[in-house]
């Protein structure tokens, strides 16, 4: 994704708590989108932030089954787990 469409989604972002207010499931997956998007870019600390962002808001909206925690819940694990294997290849590397 094109940065042009992480400027538009810190826009709508911003637009969405202003409208709908926080907590709202439609500002938790603008969340996860900007999560992603970050992720894309290989920034990894900001696609956590708001990965587990999306996480929080989703739990305290759905509870803990519901389809959009098990999507922001698997981005994160699915980062996590990747962070891990970078680290492990670099260690690797290093010795």
């Amino acid at each position: 994704m094109s940065d042009n469409s992480e400027e538009k989604y810190l826009k709508a972002l911003q637009l969405e708590k202003q409208v709908f207010g926080v907590p709202h499931s439609i500002v938790a997956n603008t969340l996860n989108r900007l999560g992603a998007i970050y992720d894309q870019q290989q920034n990894y600390e900001l696609a956590e932030q708001y990965y587990r962002q999306s996480l929080e808001m989703s739990q305290q909206l759905f509870g803990q089954e519901h389809p959009d925690v098990a999507l922001s819940m698997n981005n994160l694990a699915s980062l996590c787990n990747y962070q891990s294997f970078l680290e492990e290849k670099q260690n690797n590397n290093q010795g």
